[in-house]
């Protein structure tokens, strides 16, 4: 059969390159630092300039550089076979990845790039692209145009530029704080995808600047905290492949955890959604905070994180996406990993209930009683604790109806699902009790005094019950000083 060569339409190629994968603002900047640890650069500096809502985006580092000829060959389209073999630490996968990402933000890409002091630049404009025709300079006339946005290149590196960023600002739409915010947005999620190149213990310790800030890398396990359990990591060998392993982790309690450490394992979408799998590819994080069906989604495992590594040769398997933010996990591996991490499941609830305090009914210094119906439990609001009594004794009997109204009305409001999700049983993270000032000591004053109406017997005894009280349960500081404080007024 005769052949003819039928190529695609270039300008329908590229523009159609700008919806290749999912990218965001963080995973379009993460493909291009990609190819910066591929070049062994230590060092790359971002650059987001809103310039009076006409934008552009700077990626400079200073790894090892292009040539004219290696320039020419990365800015090409599909420049790379997925099929090919890869060096074993090349984060790349489709030779796709510099243009994709870049036009998924910008119309204008230029990239410049010096080796053995040699400077070439590439254009690629999607305004002008017919032919696939691209535009080239070298030295002198590249220099200029690096300078017109502010950069330039020393010593043997790369700088790639973004320029009508349309889709960065939704076709200038977006005004400076909204921009901002974005740029922060990318910053965090920069901060986790590439955390085990920013750890300051690394051997080759990568740096990352961004509007001159340097990144902190987050450890999504927590893995330097006392309290966090390390369990031991797996190695599965696959198809002649390569080995995976499956580090399993269980983050401390919530009560060990300052306020910030907290939001921060939190995440945008709450410690629910950041439970599960983290799969790194060369140790870069390909996808997190999903359990790939394995397991559901539930409150007492939000504690729980598998650290799962593989080579990029189990790209295939893995069907890593082009944009590096999505991955599945091959079906023959299911059965063996929830069979290895159903044990972690059962440790991770154990690290919740025994965190819980019990409830006890019949004691009227708790405020709240569990009641069982129909096999179901419910909180109600506990009629003979001492504060609701005093209440009642001071209402004329005919308003009584309206105060239980009230409680009614808070029983059926209490936060359920709110409590839940923000998975803490301790004063860590919730302020419901206000553990110092001027409102706390005035609710535990008047608690002691109606305790002390009702109480006949030793002052030792009376402070060991308001200490044994649910108020003061974690509060025994201020429990002791009201106590003090109401014997000298009865003294005196």
């Amino acid at each position: 059969m005769p052949k003819i060569s039928n190529p695609p339409s270039a300008e329908a190629l590229m523009i159609g390159a700008r919806s290749i994968g999912n990218y965001d603002l963080a995973a379009a900047l993460g493909d291009l630092i990609d190819n910066s640890i591929t070049a062994n650069a230590s060092t790359v500096s971002l650059t987001c300039n809103f310039n009076e809502s006409d934008p552009f985006i700077i990626v400079k580092d200073n790894g090892e550089g292009m040539d004219h000829e290696t320039l020419i060959y990365s800015m090409r389209p599909a420049s790379a076979n997925p099929q090919d073999t890869r060096d074993p630490n090349d984060l790349g996968r489709f030779g796709w990845g510099l243009k994709s990402a870049s036009f998924s933000q910008a119309r204008k890409l230029i990239v410049a790039s010096k080796k053995n002091n040699s400077l070439s630049l590439a254009i690629w404009d999607l305004d002008d692209i017919k032919n696939f025709e691209m535009e080239i300079f070298q030295d002198d006339d590249a220099k200029l145009i690096l300078e017109e946005y502010g950069s330039t290149l020393q010593s043997n590196g790369t700088v790639i530029i973004w320029d009508k960023c349309d889709r960065l600002t939704d076709s200038n739409a977006l005004n400076q704080t909204e921009f901002n915010q974005k740029v922060i947005d990318a910053k965090n999620q920069l901060e986790l995808i590439f955390h085990q190149f920013l750890d300051s213990s690394r051997k080759n310790k990568l740096t990352i600047y961004l509007n001159g800030q340097a990144l902190k890398g987050y450890d999504p396990f927590l893995s330097s905290h006392p309290a966090t359990q390390r369990f031991h990591t797996e190695a599965i060998d696959i198809q002649n492949l390569g080995t995976m392993s499956v580090t399993p982790y269980i983050l401390p309690h919530y009560s060990k955890l300052d306020r910030l450490t907290i939001s921060s394992i939190e995440g945008a979408e709450g410690l629910v959604r950041n439970q599960g799998f983290y799969v790194y590819r060369n140790e870069r994080l390909i996808i997190h905070g999903t359990w790939f069906g394995i397991f559901k989604y539930g409150e007492l495992s939000d504690l729980v994180r598998i650290k799962i590594e593989i080579p990029n040769t189990m790209d295939h398997i893995w069907q890593i996406s082009i944009d590096k933010k999505d991955a599945k996990l091959p079906q023959y591996l299911k059965f063996r990993l929830k069979k290895l991490l159903s044990s972690i499941h059962i440790k991770s609830k154990r690290v919740h209930k025994r965190r819980s305090k019990d409830i006890k009914n019949g004691d009227n210094s708790n405020v709240w009683s569990r009641v069982k119906k129909n096999g179901k439990t419910k909180f109600e609001l506990n009629r003979g604790s001492e504060m609701v009594q005093s209440v009642f004794q001071v209402m004329p009997q005919q308003e009584h109806y309206k105060f239980e109204f009230l409680l009614k009305y808070i029983e059926q409001m209490l936060p359920v699902s709110g409590i839940i999700a923000l998975e803490t049983s301790d004063e860590t993270d919730l302020i419901q009790n206000e553990t110092n000032g001027l409102e706390a000591n005035k609710l535990g004053r008047h608690l002691v005094e109606l305790m002390y109406n009702d109480f006949d017997g030793e002052n030792s005894d009376f402070r060991s019950l308001v200490l044994s009280t649910s108020y003061f349960l974690t509060q025994k500081k201020l429990a002791n000083e009201i106590v003090d404080e109401f014997f000298q007024e009865v003294i005196q």
